[in-house]
């Protein structure tokens, strides 16, 4: 299920993670975290990327992964801005854009 869960606990379970932190604008900050808030408890979507890999679409079936958690969280804080990622799912849509700039990038190894 989405839960809420702190960075390092999270880095845990990895061996290697590339991590790229994204800034969108300042006044819909708040509304997408009040929003993928109100996501914990839902049911979380394992084969997500692999769905939409093979037939190139998200289902938007009310299960999510992280990247469909992000997207649409950033889609209920400014819907005219974002609306185009209803459909995403993979961490890379959001690098190819131009209304999310990466302000940091790196890759921790644990």
């Amino acid at each position: 299920m989405v839960l809420k869960e702190d960075l390092e606990s999270y880095l845990k379970s990895y061996e290697a993670v590339d991590l790229c932190t994204l800034q969108q604008p300042l006044d819909s900050v708040q509304k997408s975290i009040d929003y993928a808030y109100s996501l914990i408890g839902k049911p979380y979507d394992k084969k997500a990327a692999a769905k939409q890999a093979l037939t190139g679409k998200n289902d938007q079936n009310n299960i999510y992964n992280c990247g469909e958690l992000v997207a649409d969280s950033l889609v209920a804080a400014n819907p005219i801005k974002f609306g185009n990622l209803e459909s995403k799912t993979f961490p890379s849509d959001f690098l190819f854009n131009n209304y999310l700039q990466p302000s940091y990038m790196t890759t921790i190894f644990s």
